[in-house]
C-alpha cells in the first residue's frame, strides 16, 4: 500500500499520455452508466449501439483517464497480464487463455501463466516480444511513463489500468472482474457469488469483541502497519480483530520499533511476520521478540501455507485481491481456533 503515493504522482502524465483510438473525442454524452456494488475506480455504461468501460482518477474519481469503447474490441482480444492478481481474474472467467505473456513468469504460482514468456525485465518492457506475441492489451496495476506507452501505441497495443488495489473494501478489489469480463463479455456471476461468500461468513457476534494483533515485521530498517480501513485491516475486523497500533484509514505506516514493543507486546496473536518460517527465524530477526507474547503461544501465523519455498510464489496475494472471502474464512477460523482448516495461513512453531 505504501505504493500509493508513486502511483498518484504519475496520474497526471498518464491522463496526458493514454490518448487512444478508445479515448473521449470519439465517446458519446448519452452513455447511461451502471452503479457498482462496491468498487468506486471503475463504471460501466452502455447507449443503444456500444457498451463503454471508463477508469477512474483515484485522487478525483468524477474524472476518468481511459474510456474505451466495446465494438472497438477484437473478438478474441490478446493480453498481456502485469501481476498474478490480474491474470486470477482472467481464470475466474475462464479466460486465461487470452493471457499470450506475462509481465514475470516466475512470479506466477500455476500453469499456464507460470509457463508464459516475460514482457518485463527490471521496469524494460520488451516490446518485441508483446509486438511478436500480438499482444492488444497490457493489463497492469502499475502506470506506465509517457515513452513506454508511446512505444506501445506504435504497435497497437494499449494498457489497461486497473486500480482494484487502491479500492477501499476487499469485495471492491474483487468487483474488478467486471473490467476483465468487459473485453470478452463473460459472465461475472462469479463475483455475486463471492458476494454472498463473504457475508456468508460474517458474525456479528464476533464484532463486539475485538481481539488486538500485530501485523508483519521489519523489513530493510521499516515496520508497516496496515491501517484499519486496508484491504487486510478491513479482513480482521471483519473477524473480530484489530491492529495495534490502531492506525484509522487506508494504506499503512511506518511505526518505529520503539512504538511497536511499548504498544503490542501483549497482544494475542501475530500476522504474517515476513517469510520467517519459524520462531527461531524472527529471534535472528531480533532477539527482543521473544518480548511479544504470542511467541509463547501457537499464535504467530504466516500466510504462507501455500508458498513455494523454490520459486518463492504465493497465491495468498492473488486471492486476496480477487476472492478475499477464503482469506477472511481462514481469519475466522484462526479466531475460533480451528487451525486444522486453515488454507493460507500457517502457525509458526
Amino acid at each position: 500500500m505504501h505504493k500509493i503515493i508513486y502511483y498518484f504522482t504519475l496520474i497526471n502524465l498518464i491522463i496526458a499520455c493514454t490518448n487512444s483510438r478508445t479515448q473521449s473525442n470519439t465517446i458519446p454524452k448519452n452513455i447511461q452508466w451502471n452503479s457498482n456494488t462496491y468498487a468506486k475506480l471503475f463504471k460501466i455504461g452502455f447507449t443503444s449501439t456500444d457498451t463503454f468501460l471508463a477508469i477512474l482518477n483515484p485522487e478525483d474519481n468524477s474524472q476518468s483517464i481511459q474510456i474505451i469503447q466495446k465494438r472497438q474490441i477484437a473478438k478474441y482480444p490478446k493480453i498481456a497480464t502485469g501481476c498474478c492478481a490480474l491474470a486470477k481474474f482472467l481464470d475466474l472467467i475462464n479466460e486465461s487463455e487470452s493471457v499470450v505473456c506475462v509481465d514475470n513468469a516466475n512470479y506466477y504460482s500455476y500453469a499456464p501463466f507460470n509457463q508464459l514468456p516475460s514482457f518485463n525485465s527490471n521496469g524494460q518492457l520488451n516490446i518485441e516480444l508483446l509486438h511478436k506475441s500480438k499482444t492488444q492489451y497490457i493489463f497492469n496495476s502499475q502506470l506506465l511513463p509517457k515513452s513506454q506507452v508511446t512505444k506501445l501505441q506504435k504497435f497497437n497495443i494499449q494498457p489497461i489500468y486497473f486500480f482494484n488495489h487502491l479500492e477501499h473494501h476487499p469485495l471492491a478489489s474483487a468487483e474488478w472482474i467486471k473490467v476483465a469480463a468487459f473485453f470478452f463479455s463473460a459472465n461475472t456471476s462469479i463475483f455475486e457469488s463471492e458476494i454472498a461468500a463473504f457475508h456468508n461468513l460474517i458474525d456479528t457476534n464476533i464484532l463486539s469483541i475485538e481481539i488486538p494483533v500485530l501485523i508483519n515485521a521489519p523489513y530493510q530498517g521499516n515496520w508497516f502497519i496496515p491501517h484499519n480501513q486496508s484491504t487486510f485491516g478491513t479482513l480482521l475486523r471483519y473477524a473480530g480483530f484489530y491492529s495495534v497500533p490502531k492506525i484509522s484509514g487506508y494504506g499503512s505506516s511506518v511505526i518505529a520499533l520503539e512504538k511497536i514493543f511499548s504498544k503490542a507486546q501483549n497482544v494475542k496473536y501475530w500476522f504474517n511476520p515476513g517469510l520467517c518460517a519459524n520462531k527461531q527465524q524472527l529471534l535472528q530477526l531480533n532477539p527482543q521478540f521473544s518480548k511479544f507474547k504470542p511467541f509463547h503461544s501457537s499464535t504467530i501465523v504466516n500466510n504462507t501455507r501455500k508458498l513455494n519455498s523454490i520459486t518463492g510464489t504465493n497465491p495468498y496475494f492473488e486471492i486476496i485481491d480477487t476472492q478475499p472471502s477464503k482469506i477472511l474464512k481462514d481469519l475466522l477460523h484462526i479466531r475460533n481456533n480451528q487451525l486444522d482448516s486453515l488454507s493460507y495461513f500457517n502457525i509458526l512453531d
